[in-house]
């Protein structure tokens, strides 16, 4: 991994449904329709996204929505046996235009990871904190199926059956240094073992209008540090630290102190804030170029998983081209470094038998 290189995914997102069955005391994603979104409805919009360099589909859904009877009912109508084969039919039509799913849908069992992991390199389940007193006490009171222990099921499953995970906390929310340490200590065990944490996002919490946090203030920029410097002290150092770009636009002050990813920048908006556009990337660019840094785009998979194989044989049809680059950049990078060891070697070498 070449820390000079701070990396960010190009993408949009797709919301599957805004249905949910728990009530987060900071989300203004949740609603009560009973909508689900038409498979083939997102092929317009990747077409759109592709021509635009972009590799990412952030699938998007409240937890469970096959709770409702009549998503159920739309299931079976659309000929799907499980909410999972419908997942499934959209990551497919996503894939079939050279974009590259990312889910984040909540709860997702060991049969559906199975499943899944076919057509999807990667997916998204934060913890948010490493505490459950302090979740049900507070943003989760109203979530019941929203448990630690549920969240650390869906990513050690993940891990079992070989898929990359983003994981991250939610800072801002009233948590204290102890619920922030405990949950960089669950992820750092769980990756130990099953070595398939490939980032952790330090997630601003926003206040949305008509939810139980509104009135709460958003976290300084000092808290959000403090935050980054206990990840960075925690996690292994395989493990890439990620700020949202768009919530965190004075971003070198993070990456000095160890940030090297910016997350994925939507084409259009994010669907979480908003609000909160993206900085020019050229811009951007230009800043971290001025300090000694690269910025280089990244897939949902990060490099270290395509260079291990960590995806189906359906997925090479993609990813095989970018594990052969990614092998001969670093086979480029070992020769350089032998190179460079044995020109310092022959100019010593020059320099003793002159003395």
């Amino acid at each position: 991994m070449d820390k000079s290189i701070i990396t960010y995914s190009k993408g949009i997102a797709v919301n599957l449904t805004h249905l949910c069955r728990n009530h987060c005391g900071y989300c203004g994603y949740r609603n009560d329709e009973e909508d689900l979104l038409v498979p083939y409805t997102t092929i317009k919009s990747c077409k759109k996204a592709r021509k635009n360099n972009s590799r990412e589909v952030l699938i998007m859904a409240g937890e469970r929505p096959d709770r409702s009877n009549t998503i159920r009912s739309k299931l079976d109508v659309w000929g799907f046996e499980s909410y999972i084969d419908y997942v499934y039919a959209v990551c497919e039509l996503i894939f079939l235009e050279g974009m590259l799913p990312n889910l984040n849908i909540g709860y997702i069992s060991e049969r559906e990871i199975k499943v899944i992991r076919r057509i999807a390199p990667a997916i998204t389940v934060l913890l948010e904190s490493g505490s459950q007193e302090f979740l049900s006490q507070k943003v989760h009171k109203n979530a019941p199926y929203k448990t630690l222990d549920s969240r650390i099921e869906v990513i050690r499953n993940a891990g079992i059956y070989k898929v990359p995970v983003t994981t991250g906390v939610m800072v801002g929310i009233g948590e204290t240094q102890k619920n922030l340490r405990d949950a960089f200590e669950i992820i750092k065990d769980i990756h130990q073992e099953l070595g398939h944490i490939q980032n952790v996002v330090i997630q601003n919490f926003v206040p949305k209008p008509n939810t139980q946090l509104a009135a709460l203030k958003p976290p300084a920029k000092a808290e959000m540090l403090e935050a980054v410097k206990l990840a960075h002290k925690i996690l292994p150092e395989e493990i890439i630290i990620t700020i949202p770009l768009n919530l965190n636009p004075d971003f070198l002050p993070f990456i000095q102190a160890g940030v090297r990813d910016l997350g994925m920048v939507d084409l259009e908006y994010d669907v979480l804030a908003p609000d909160r556009a993206w900085p020019d990337l050229k811009k951007v660019e230009k800043q971290l170029k001025a300090k000694g840094w690269g910025f280089q785009r990244r897939l949902p998979i990060f490099a270290k998983y395509i260079r291990d194989n960590w995806y189906s044989r359906k997925l090479s049809q993609l990813l095989d081209k970018y594990r052969l680059m990614i092998k001969q950049a670093e086979e480029r990078n070992e020769n350089n470094s032998a190179a460079d060891k044995k020109g310092k070697s022959t100019a010593a070498s020059g320099k003793k038998r002159k003395k």
